[in-house]
């Protein structure tokens, strides 16, 4: 990865500490992109290639103009802890109702203002629920559990700009990191940074 050399810098925190890293830097505001392990299969992305976000901002319409390239309007889905999922949303049935999400539910209105990230116009959410040992994403949300008290995090597909499919390999989530205004990526337990920070002119953030 030499061609990348001279924009991007390097970190890798331990291990054990990594997702509160993350859950850190979510809390703060910043919008991560997320590359683990294999990728889905299907039409989602569950935590493997996917851009992440704090639920409790309502930044859709920066995360879908700056870092998606995307109409502004379109909603942000959340993945939610298993076993807080009735805390958050009406009538699930079971904690792990929406594992592909594929479900829409109702926010409960008590909460619907903590997490305006995520909650559509019409007061609901089409959720991924992260049951307890399902691996690297389900310790990033904990740990931003722990952090801020909500059990979920903004997860959207790692692809930017219109039509582009979700990043594969390793070069697919550089080339998309640098064209887009995500903060960071994480590219299994290594920290990628741009090495020259900067808001871009004109930026909303």
């Amino acid at each position: 990865m030499s061609a990348y050399s001279p924009w991007l810098t390097y970190s890798q925190p331990p291990t054990s500490t990594l997702p509160a890293v993350i859950a850190a830097r979510l809390s703060d505001g910043e919008v991560i992109g997320l590359y683990n392990g294999r990728s889905e299969t299907g039409a989602r992305a569950l935590g493997h290639r996917s851009i992440v976000a704090d639920p409790r901002l309502a930044r859709t319409h920066y995360i879908n103009k700056r870092v998606k390239i995307r109409e502004s309007f379109r909603p942000l889905a959340p993945s939610v802890l298993a076993e807080e999922v009735d805390k958050w949303f009406v009538n699930p049935g079971r904690e792990d109702c929406s594992p592909f999400m594929s479900l829409t539910l109702k926010v409960r209105e008590e909460v619907e203002e903590e997490i305006p990230g995520v909650v559509h116009v019409d007061g609901t959410a089409r959720l991924q629920t992260v049951v307890r040992g399902s691996g690297f994403f389900r310790k990033v949300i904990e740990a931003f559990f722990e952090r801020t008290g909500v059990p979920m995090v903004v997860n959207t597909s790692f692809n930017v700009g219109r039509g582009e499919p979700i990043v594969e390999s390793v070069r697919d989530a550089l080339d998309s990191f640098r064209k887009s205004e995500l903060d960071c990526v994480v590219v299994e337990e290594v920290v990628v940074e741009r090495k020259v920070l900067g808001r871009i002119e004109g930026s909303d953030r």
